[in-house]
């Protein structure tokens, strides 16, 4: 274990290295986008990063499970992983994995890579919930190389299209390299369609859908956060989705999700305009970087779920 943790933190140093080369811009065209792999590993809904390396290679019809194994001592159960790096799954936590910030349908040994994926496993507590079918740490991603080599339509819906957080977004999600398209607040979209709903709260709580599953908490969005009904209160939840804090007045949320027949989405939503402008300004790899969903204060930004204690 002492060995594993020097290299974790050789790793670390590394990253820190290349990122500060690389710079923090919200990035330009898709072109500018690496064509390698970004592997990433964490624990506890993505608090604590124990490993993040670009790969600018990898052979061709490479999976998930083999990219892990060849960079990771890992065990395996049938097609399941059962440990990294010593972080063994038991009873009241598991490992799981997202592709773009998306859960694939396929197990790691059958997911084949595509360039410029990013591939986040995670080793966290299931008791609260068993699936997440989206976070939003791999921004700009699914919205520029979607999933599976193939790009998805991306649908910004607006309450208000001319409003400052509206054009945020569409500003930021043209500089990443995704191509849009616009339409008003809807229930729902086909599978192959990636929404970006962006209203108060106010405007959002009569829908159904992957949007309304933000009233439900975790075990149906997999969002540690939860809207009450009356649409007037952000309840944060911990690790353990136990309520933890109310979020102040002005703050906003960004939180992605998915519903059985639909794509996925991502709500960028907040108790007043004011707070969908902060979490509009908050679409940033930094602010973002392995986080499942991210409340925005007026103070700071805060990671879902909360630690517990």
């Amino acid at each position: 274990m002492i060995a594993l943790r020097h290299h974790f933190a050789l790793l670390a140093l590394a990253l820190a290295a290349a990122t500060a080369l690389a710079g923090c811009g919200l990035g330009g065209s898709s072109k500018n986008l690496p064509s390698g792999v970004h592997l990433v590993i964490t624990r506890d809904f993505g608090h604590k990063q124990l490993y993040s390396a670009r790969l600018p290679s990898f052979p061709k019809n490479e999976t998930v499970l083999g990219l892990l194994q060849a960079k990771h001592m890992v065990a395996t159960s049938d097609t399941d992983v059962r440990q990294i790096a010593g972080l063994a799954a038991n009873n009241g936590s598991d490992w799981e994995y997202h592709i773009n910030g998306l859960a694939p349908d396929l197990s790691a040994a059958r997911q084949k890579l595509s360039k410029g994926d990013v591939v986040q496993w995670d080793y966290s507590p299931t008791h609260t919930t068993t699936t997440i079918p989206a976070i939003i740490g791999a921004w700009p991603e699914p919205f520029v190389r979607g999933e599976g080599g193939k790009r998805f339509p991306v649908r910004i819906e607006c309450s208000q299209p001319s409003s400052s957080a509206c054009k945020t977004v569409t500003q930021r999600l043209a500089q990443a390299g995704a191509v849009t398209s616009s339409s008003s607040l809807a229930e729902a979209a086909g599978s192959k369609t990636l929404r970006m709903v962006v209203a108060p709260w106010s405007k959002l709580k009569g829908l159904g859908g992957a949007v309304g599953s933000l009233t439900a908490g975790p075990q149906q969005s997999g969002v540690f956060a939860r809207f009450s009904k009356s649409g007037n209160a952000l309840t944060l939840l911990d690790i353990n989705g136990v309520p933890a804090k109310q979020a102040p007045k002005g703050s906003g949320l960004i939180a992605a999700t998915q519903q059985k027949g639909g794509g996925p989405t991502w709500i960028v939503t907040g108790l007043s305009e004011q707070g969908v402008e902060r979490a509009a300004r908050a679409l940033d790899t930094r602010a973002l970087r392995n986080a499942f969903a991210v409340a925005v204060t007026p103070k700071r930004t805060v990671r879902l779920p909360l630690r517990a204690g």
